[in-house]
């Protein structure tokens, strides 16, 4: 929910071209451990309380190619992409999704897809998230940013793994990423600060 704010609240987004892909989706079957009590609870489809449902899809391949897909035919050559992921990664690399794994070389393959942009930004918090760095880098005009390397678990936390929360706050303005001062945080701007503010003993990645 945290990025989905700074997309809508601070990017001003529209929100009609961003794609939810959550958990279970729209079930209202439990689908969220909270750490703190214990309990298991159906996630809440409204990420920034404006009462309107955010989440669309759940979190499978199936619906990530769904996504790619619509996005395949909408973007032009004037279009930013930026992609955010986030859950538990599996030791061989994979991102855990609902049910389900998704390997970096799928991935890949759905950013094939889209012949149509300017710049694709990619933000991954999972562990062994690293592992996705070779593979994208066969995209052009892609900048990556991981909070692990492809051998070692993010540290996580409550909601957020330490990296990807100050890698937010660079890109939302909150804290001093404008290294060269020219009032705007680049990809690389952010990771050197969310690097710099990272209180885990993980190496985040970045390729671009």
């Amino acid at each position: 929910s945290l990025l989905y704010q700074i997309l809508v609240d601070v990017y001003g987004y529209d929100r009609n071209k961003i794609y939810v892909l959550m958990a279970d989706g729209t079930s209202s079957g439990v689908d969220l451990h909270l750490s703190a009590t214990g309990e298991y609870i159906s996630s809440p489809l409204d990420l920034d309380g404006d009462g309107t449902n955010d989440i669309q899809r759940s979190a499978t391949i199936n619906n990530i190619s769904w996504a790619f897909d619509q996005l395949a035919s909408k973007m032009n050559l004037n279009d930013k992409l930026f992609i955010f992921t986030t859950d538990h990664g599996a030791s061989n690399g994979n991102l855990c999704l609902w049910g389900e794994q998704m390997t970096p070389n799928q991935m890949l393959t759905q950013l094939q897809k889209i012949k149509r942009y300017e710049t694709i930004s990619v933000c991954m918090e999972q562990c062994y998230s690293g592992a996705f760095v070779n593979p994208l880098s066969n995209i052009d005009h892609l900048t990556i940013c991981t909070a692990a390397n492809a051998t070692e678990t993010s540290c996580g936390s409550t909601y957020i793994d330490p990296f990807a929360y100050h890698w937010a706050m660079a890109i939302s303005n909150k804290g001093n990423a404008d290294a060269d001062n020219d009032l705007h945080v680049s990809m690389l701007e952010a990771y050197n600060y969310a690097k710099a503010n990272d209180e885990c003993s993980e190496h985040p990645q970045y390729w671009s």
